[in-house]
C-alpha cells in the first residue's frame, strides 16, 4: 500500500453513501486526501496547484483549504481559504472502471460562494467577498431549511451561506459586526463581537446521538432545540462560544474561556485555551476542541447547573515562569490519553459509528485517532 504523505493536514470529516471515507483538507498540499477507516488511499480532490479550477475533482484546484463539512445529501464543503470562497464537492461515487487510484473516485468541485477577491461584502453569492473563510459547517433549522455557516476568519464574523440544491444563492454577515471589527461580547448576534473565529459545529436533534463515547447518559446533555445550536471556537479570543435561538433570536454566550491565553481545566470562564481552532460535537453533546497552540484536544461537557466543564483528553501542562501563562507541550507519541503528544492539531471530527475521534496532527503531518483511551496514528 502506498503511503500516504500529508503537508499540514487542517481538518477532516468523515463521508456516508456510496463512497465511505475520511476526507482531509491538505492545505498546504492544496487539496483533500481520500483515505479509509484504515488509512489507505482511495483518491484525491484537486491536482495540488494554488490556483482557482472548477471541474471533475482530479483537475479542480484550491488554495490553502482550511475547513470541510457534509450536508445530509452527501455533498462536501470546503473553506478554500487562500481562494477567498467556498467551494462545493458534489457526493462522490465509485468508477467501476478506473485504472488507477486516482480514478477510483469520481465528483465534481463547484464554487458555491465567493468572487475570489479578498474582501467584506454581502449579496449575490458569486459576488459576495471573504477574508480568509477558516471553517464551514451545516446549520439545520426548523421544518428542514438549512444554511451554510462560514467562519470568516479576518473579518471577525459567521456569514450564512444560501443554497437552493446546492448552489450558493447569497451570502449575509450573521453573527459578529458586519464591519469587520473584532472583539469578546455576547449578545444578540448582530451586537457580538468575535476575534477571529476559525471553527464551527452544530448540535443534532437528540435522534441522531450516538449512544456511546461518553460516561454517562445524563439528559443535561442532550441538545433539545429544534434550531440546532452552534459551537465556535473563537480563536484569537482564546474560547468557546455557543450561539443558540432563544424568544425569537439568536444569541451569542461564552461557555469556556475568558478571552486570555493559557492552558487550565475548569469551568466555564475559569478555563484557558491558546489559539482553538477545530471543534466538533461528539456523543450527548460533549465538544471536542483542538487547542492549537497548546498542542492538545479539550473537552467541554455541561453540567447540571448549566456551566460548561472543559477537561483535557490528550495533552499535557508546563507552568509558565515569571507571570506568563501555562501552556501545552509539543511532540509526537502514541500511547495511553495521558502519555499521548501532538504538535499543533487544527483539526477534530467524531465518528459516531466506530466511536472514534479523529485529529488532523498539522505539524506532526499526521492524522491521530483517538479512541477508548489511547492515541494512535492512522497515516
Amino acid at each position: 500500500t502506498q503511503q500516504v504523505i500529508l503537508n499540514g493536514p487542517h481538518a477532516l470529516v468523515v463521508t456516508g453513501g456510496k463512497v465511505r471515507c475520511i476526507v482531509i483538507a491538505d492545505c498546504w498540499a492544496n487539496r483533500l486526501m481520500l483515505v479509509t477507516r484504515e488509512g489507505m488511499e482511495v483518491g484525491t480532490i484537486g491536482c495540488g496547484l494554488e490556483e482557482h479550477h472548477d471541474g471533475r475533482i482530479q483537475s479542480a484546484a484550491f488554495n490553502g483549504p482550511h475547513g470541510v463539512c457534509k450536508d445530509k445529501a452527501g455533498n462536501i464543503f470546503v473553506a478554500d481559504a487562500y481562494n477567498q470562497c467556498v467551494r462545493r464537492v458534489t457526493a462522490l461515487s465509485l468508477n467501476e472502471d478506473a485504472e488507477s487510484v486516482q480514478e477510483l473516485v469520481q465528483g465534481e468541485v463547484l464554487t458555491v460562494a465567493g468572487s475570489g477577491s479578498k474582501g467584506f461584502s454581502d449579496g449575490p453569492a458569486r459576488f459576495a467577498t471573504f477574508c480568509y473563510p477558516h471553517d464551514v459547517e451545516m446549520h439545520y433549522l426548523n421544518e428542514g431549511a438549512a444554511a451554510l455557516l462560514t467562519a470568516d476568519f479576518d473579518n471577525n464574523c459567521l456569514r450564512r451561506v444560501f443554497l437552493v440544491e446546492g448552489v450558493g444563492e447569497h451570502v449575509s454577515c450573521w453573527a459578529g459586526s458586519n464591519i469587520g471589527t473584532a472583539g469578546l461580547k455576547d449578545g444578540r448576534v448582530q451586537d457580538a463581537l468575535f476575534n477571529h473565529p476559525g471553527g464551527l459545529a452544530t448540535s443534532l436533534p437528540p435522534t441522531h446521538l450516538p449512544l456511546s463515547l461518553a460516561s454517562t447518559t445524563s439528559s443535561t446533555r442532550i441538545a433539545t432545540s429544534n434550531n440546532a445550536d452552534v459551537f465556535v471556537a473563537d480563536t484569537y479570543n482564546h474560547c468557546v462560544r455557543m450561539i443558540s435561538h432563544h424568544n425569537g433570536h439568536w444569541l451569542v454566550k461564552t461557555i469556556a474561556g475568558n478571552g486570555e491565553k493559557g492552558f487550565r481545566d475548569a469551568v466555564g470562564e475559569g478555563a484557558r485555551f491558546n489559539c482553538p481552532t477545530g471543534i466538533v460535537l461528539g456523543p450527548f453533546g460533549d465538544v471536542f476542541v483542538a487547542d492549537f497552540s497548546n498542542h492538545a484536544i479539550r473537552m467541554l461537557r455541561k453540567e447540571s447547573s448549566g456551566s460548561w466543564r472543559v477537561s483535557t483528553l490528550v495533552g499535557k501542562v508546563a507552568k509558565g515562569v515569571d507571570g506568563a501563562p501555562d501552556f501545552g507541550v509539543c511532540g509526537y507519541v502514541d500511547g495511553t490519553l495521558d502519555q499521548g503528544r501532538l504538535n499543533r492539531p487544527h483539526g477534530v471530527t467524531y465518528d459516531a459509528d466506530f466511536d472514534t475521534i479523529y485529529v488532523a496532527d498539522c505539524m506532526n503531518n499526521r492524522v491521530r485517532t483517538i479512541k477508548g483511551n489511547y492515541l494512535s496514528t492512522l497515516i
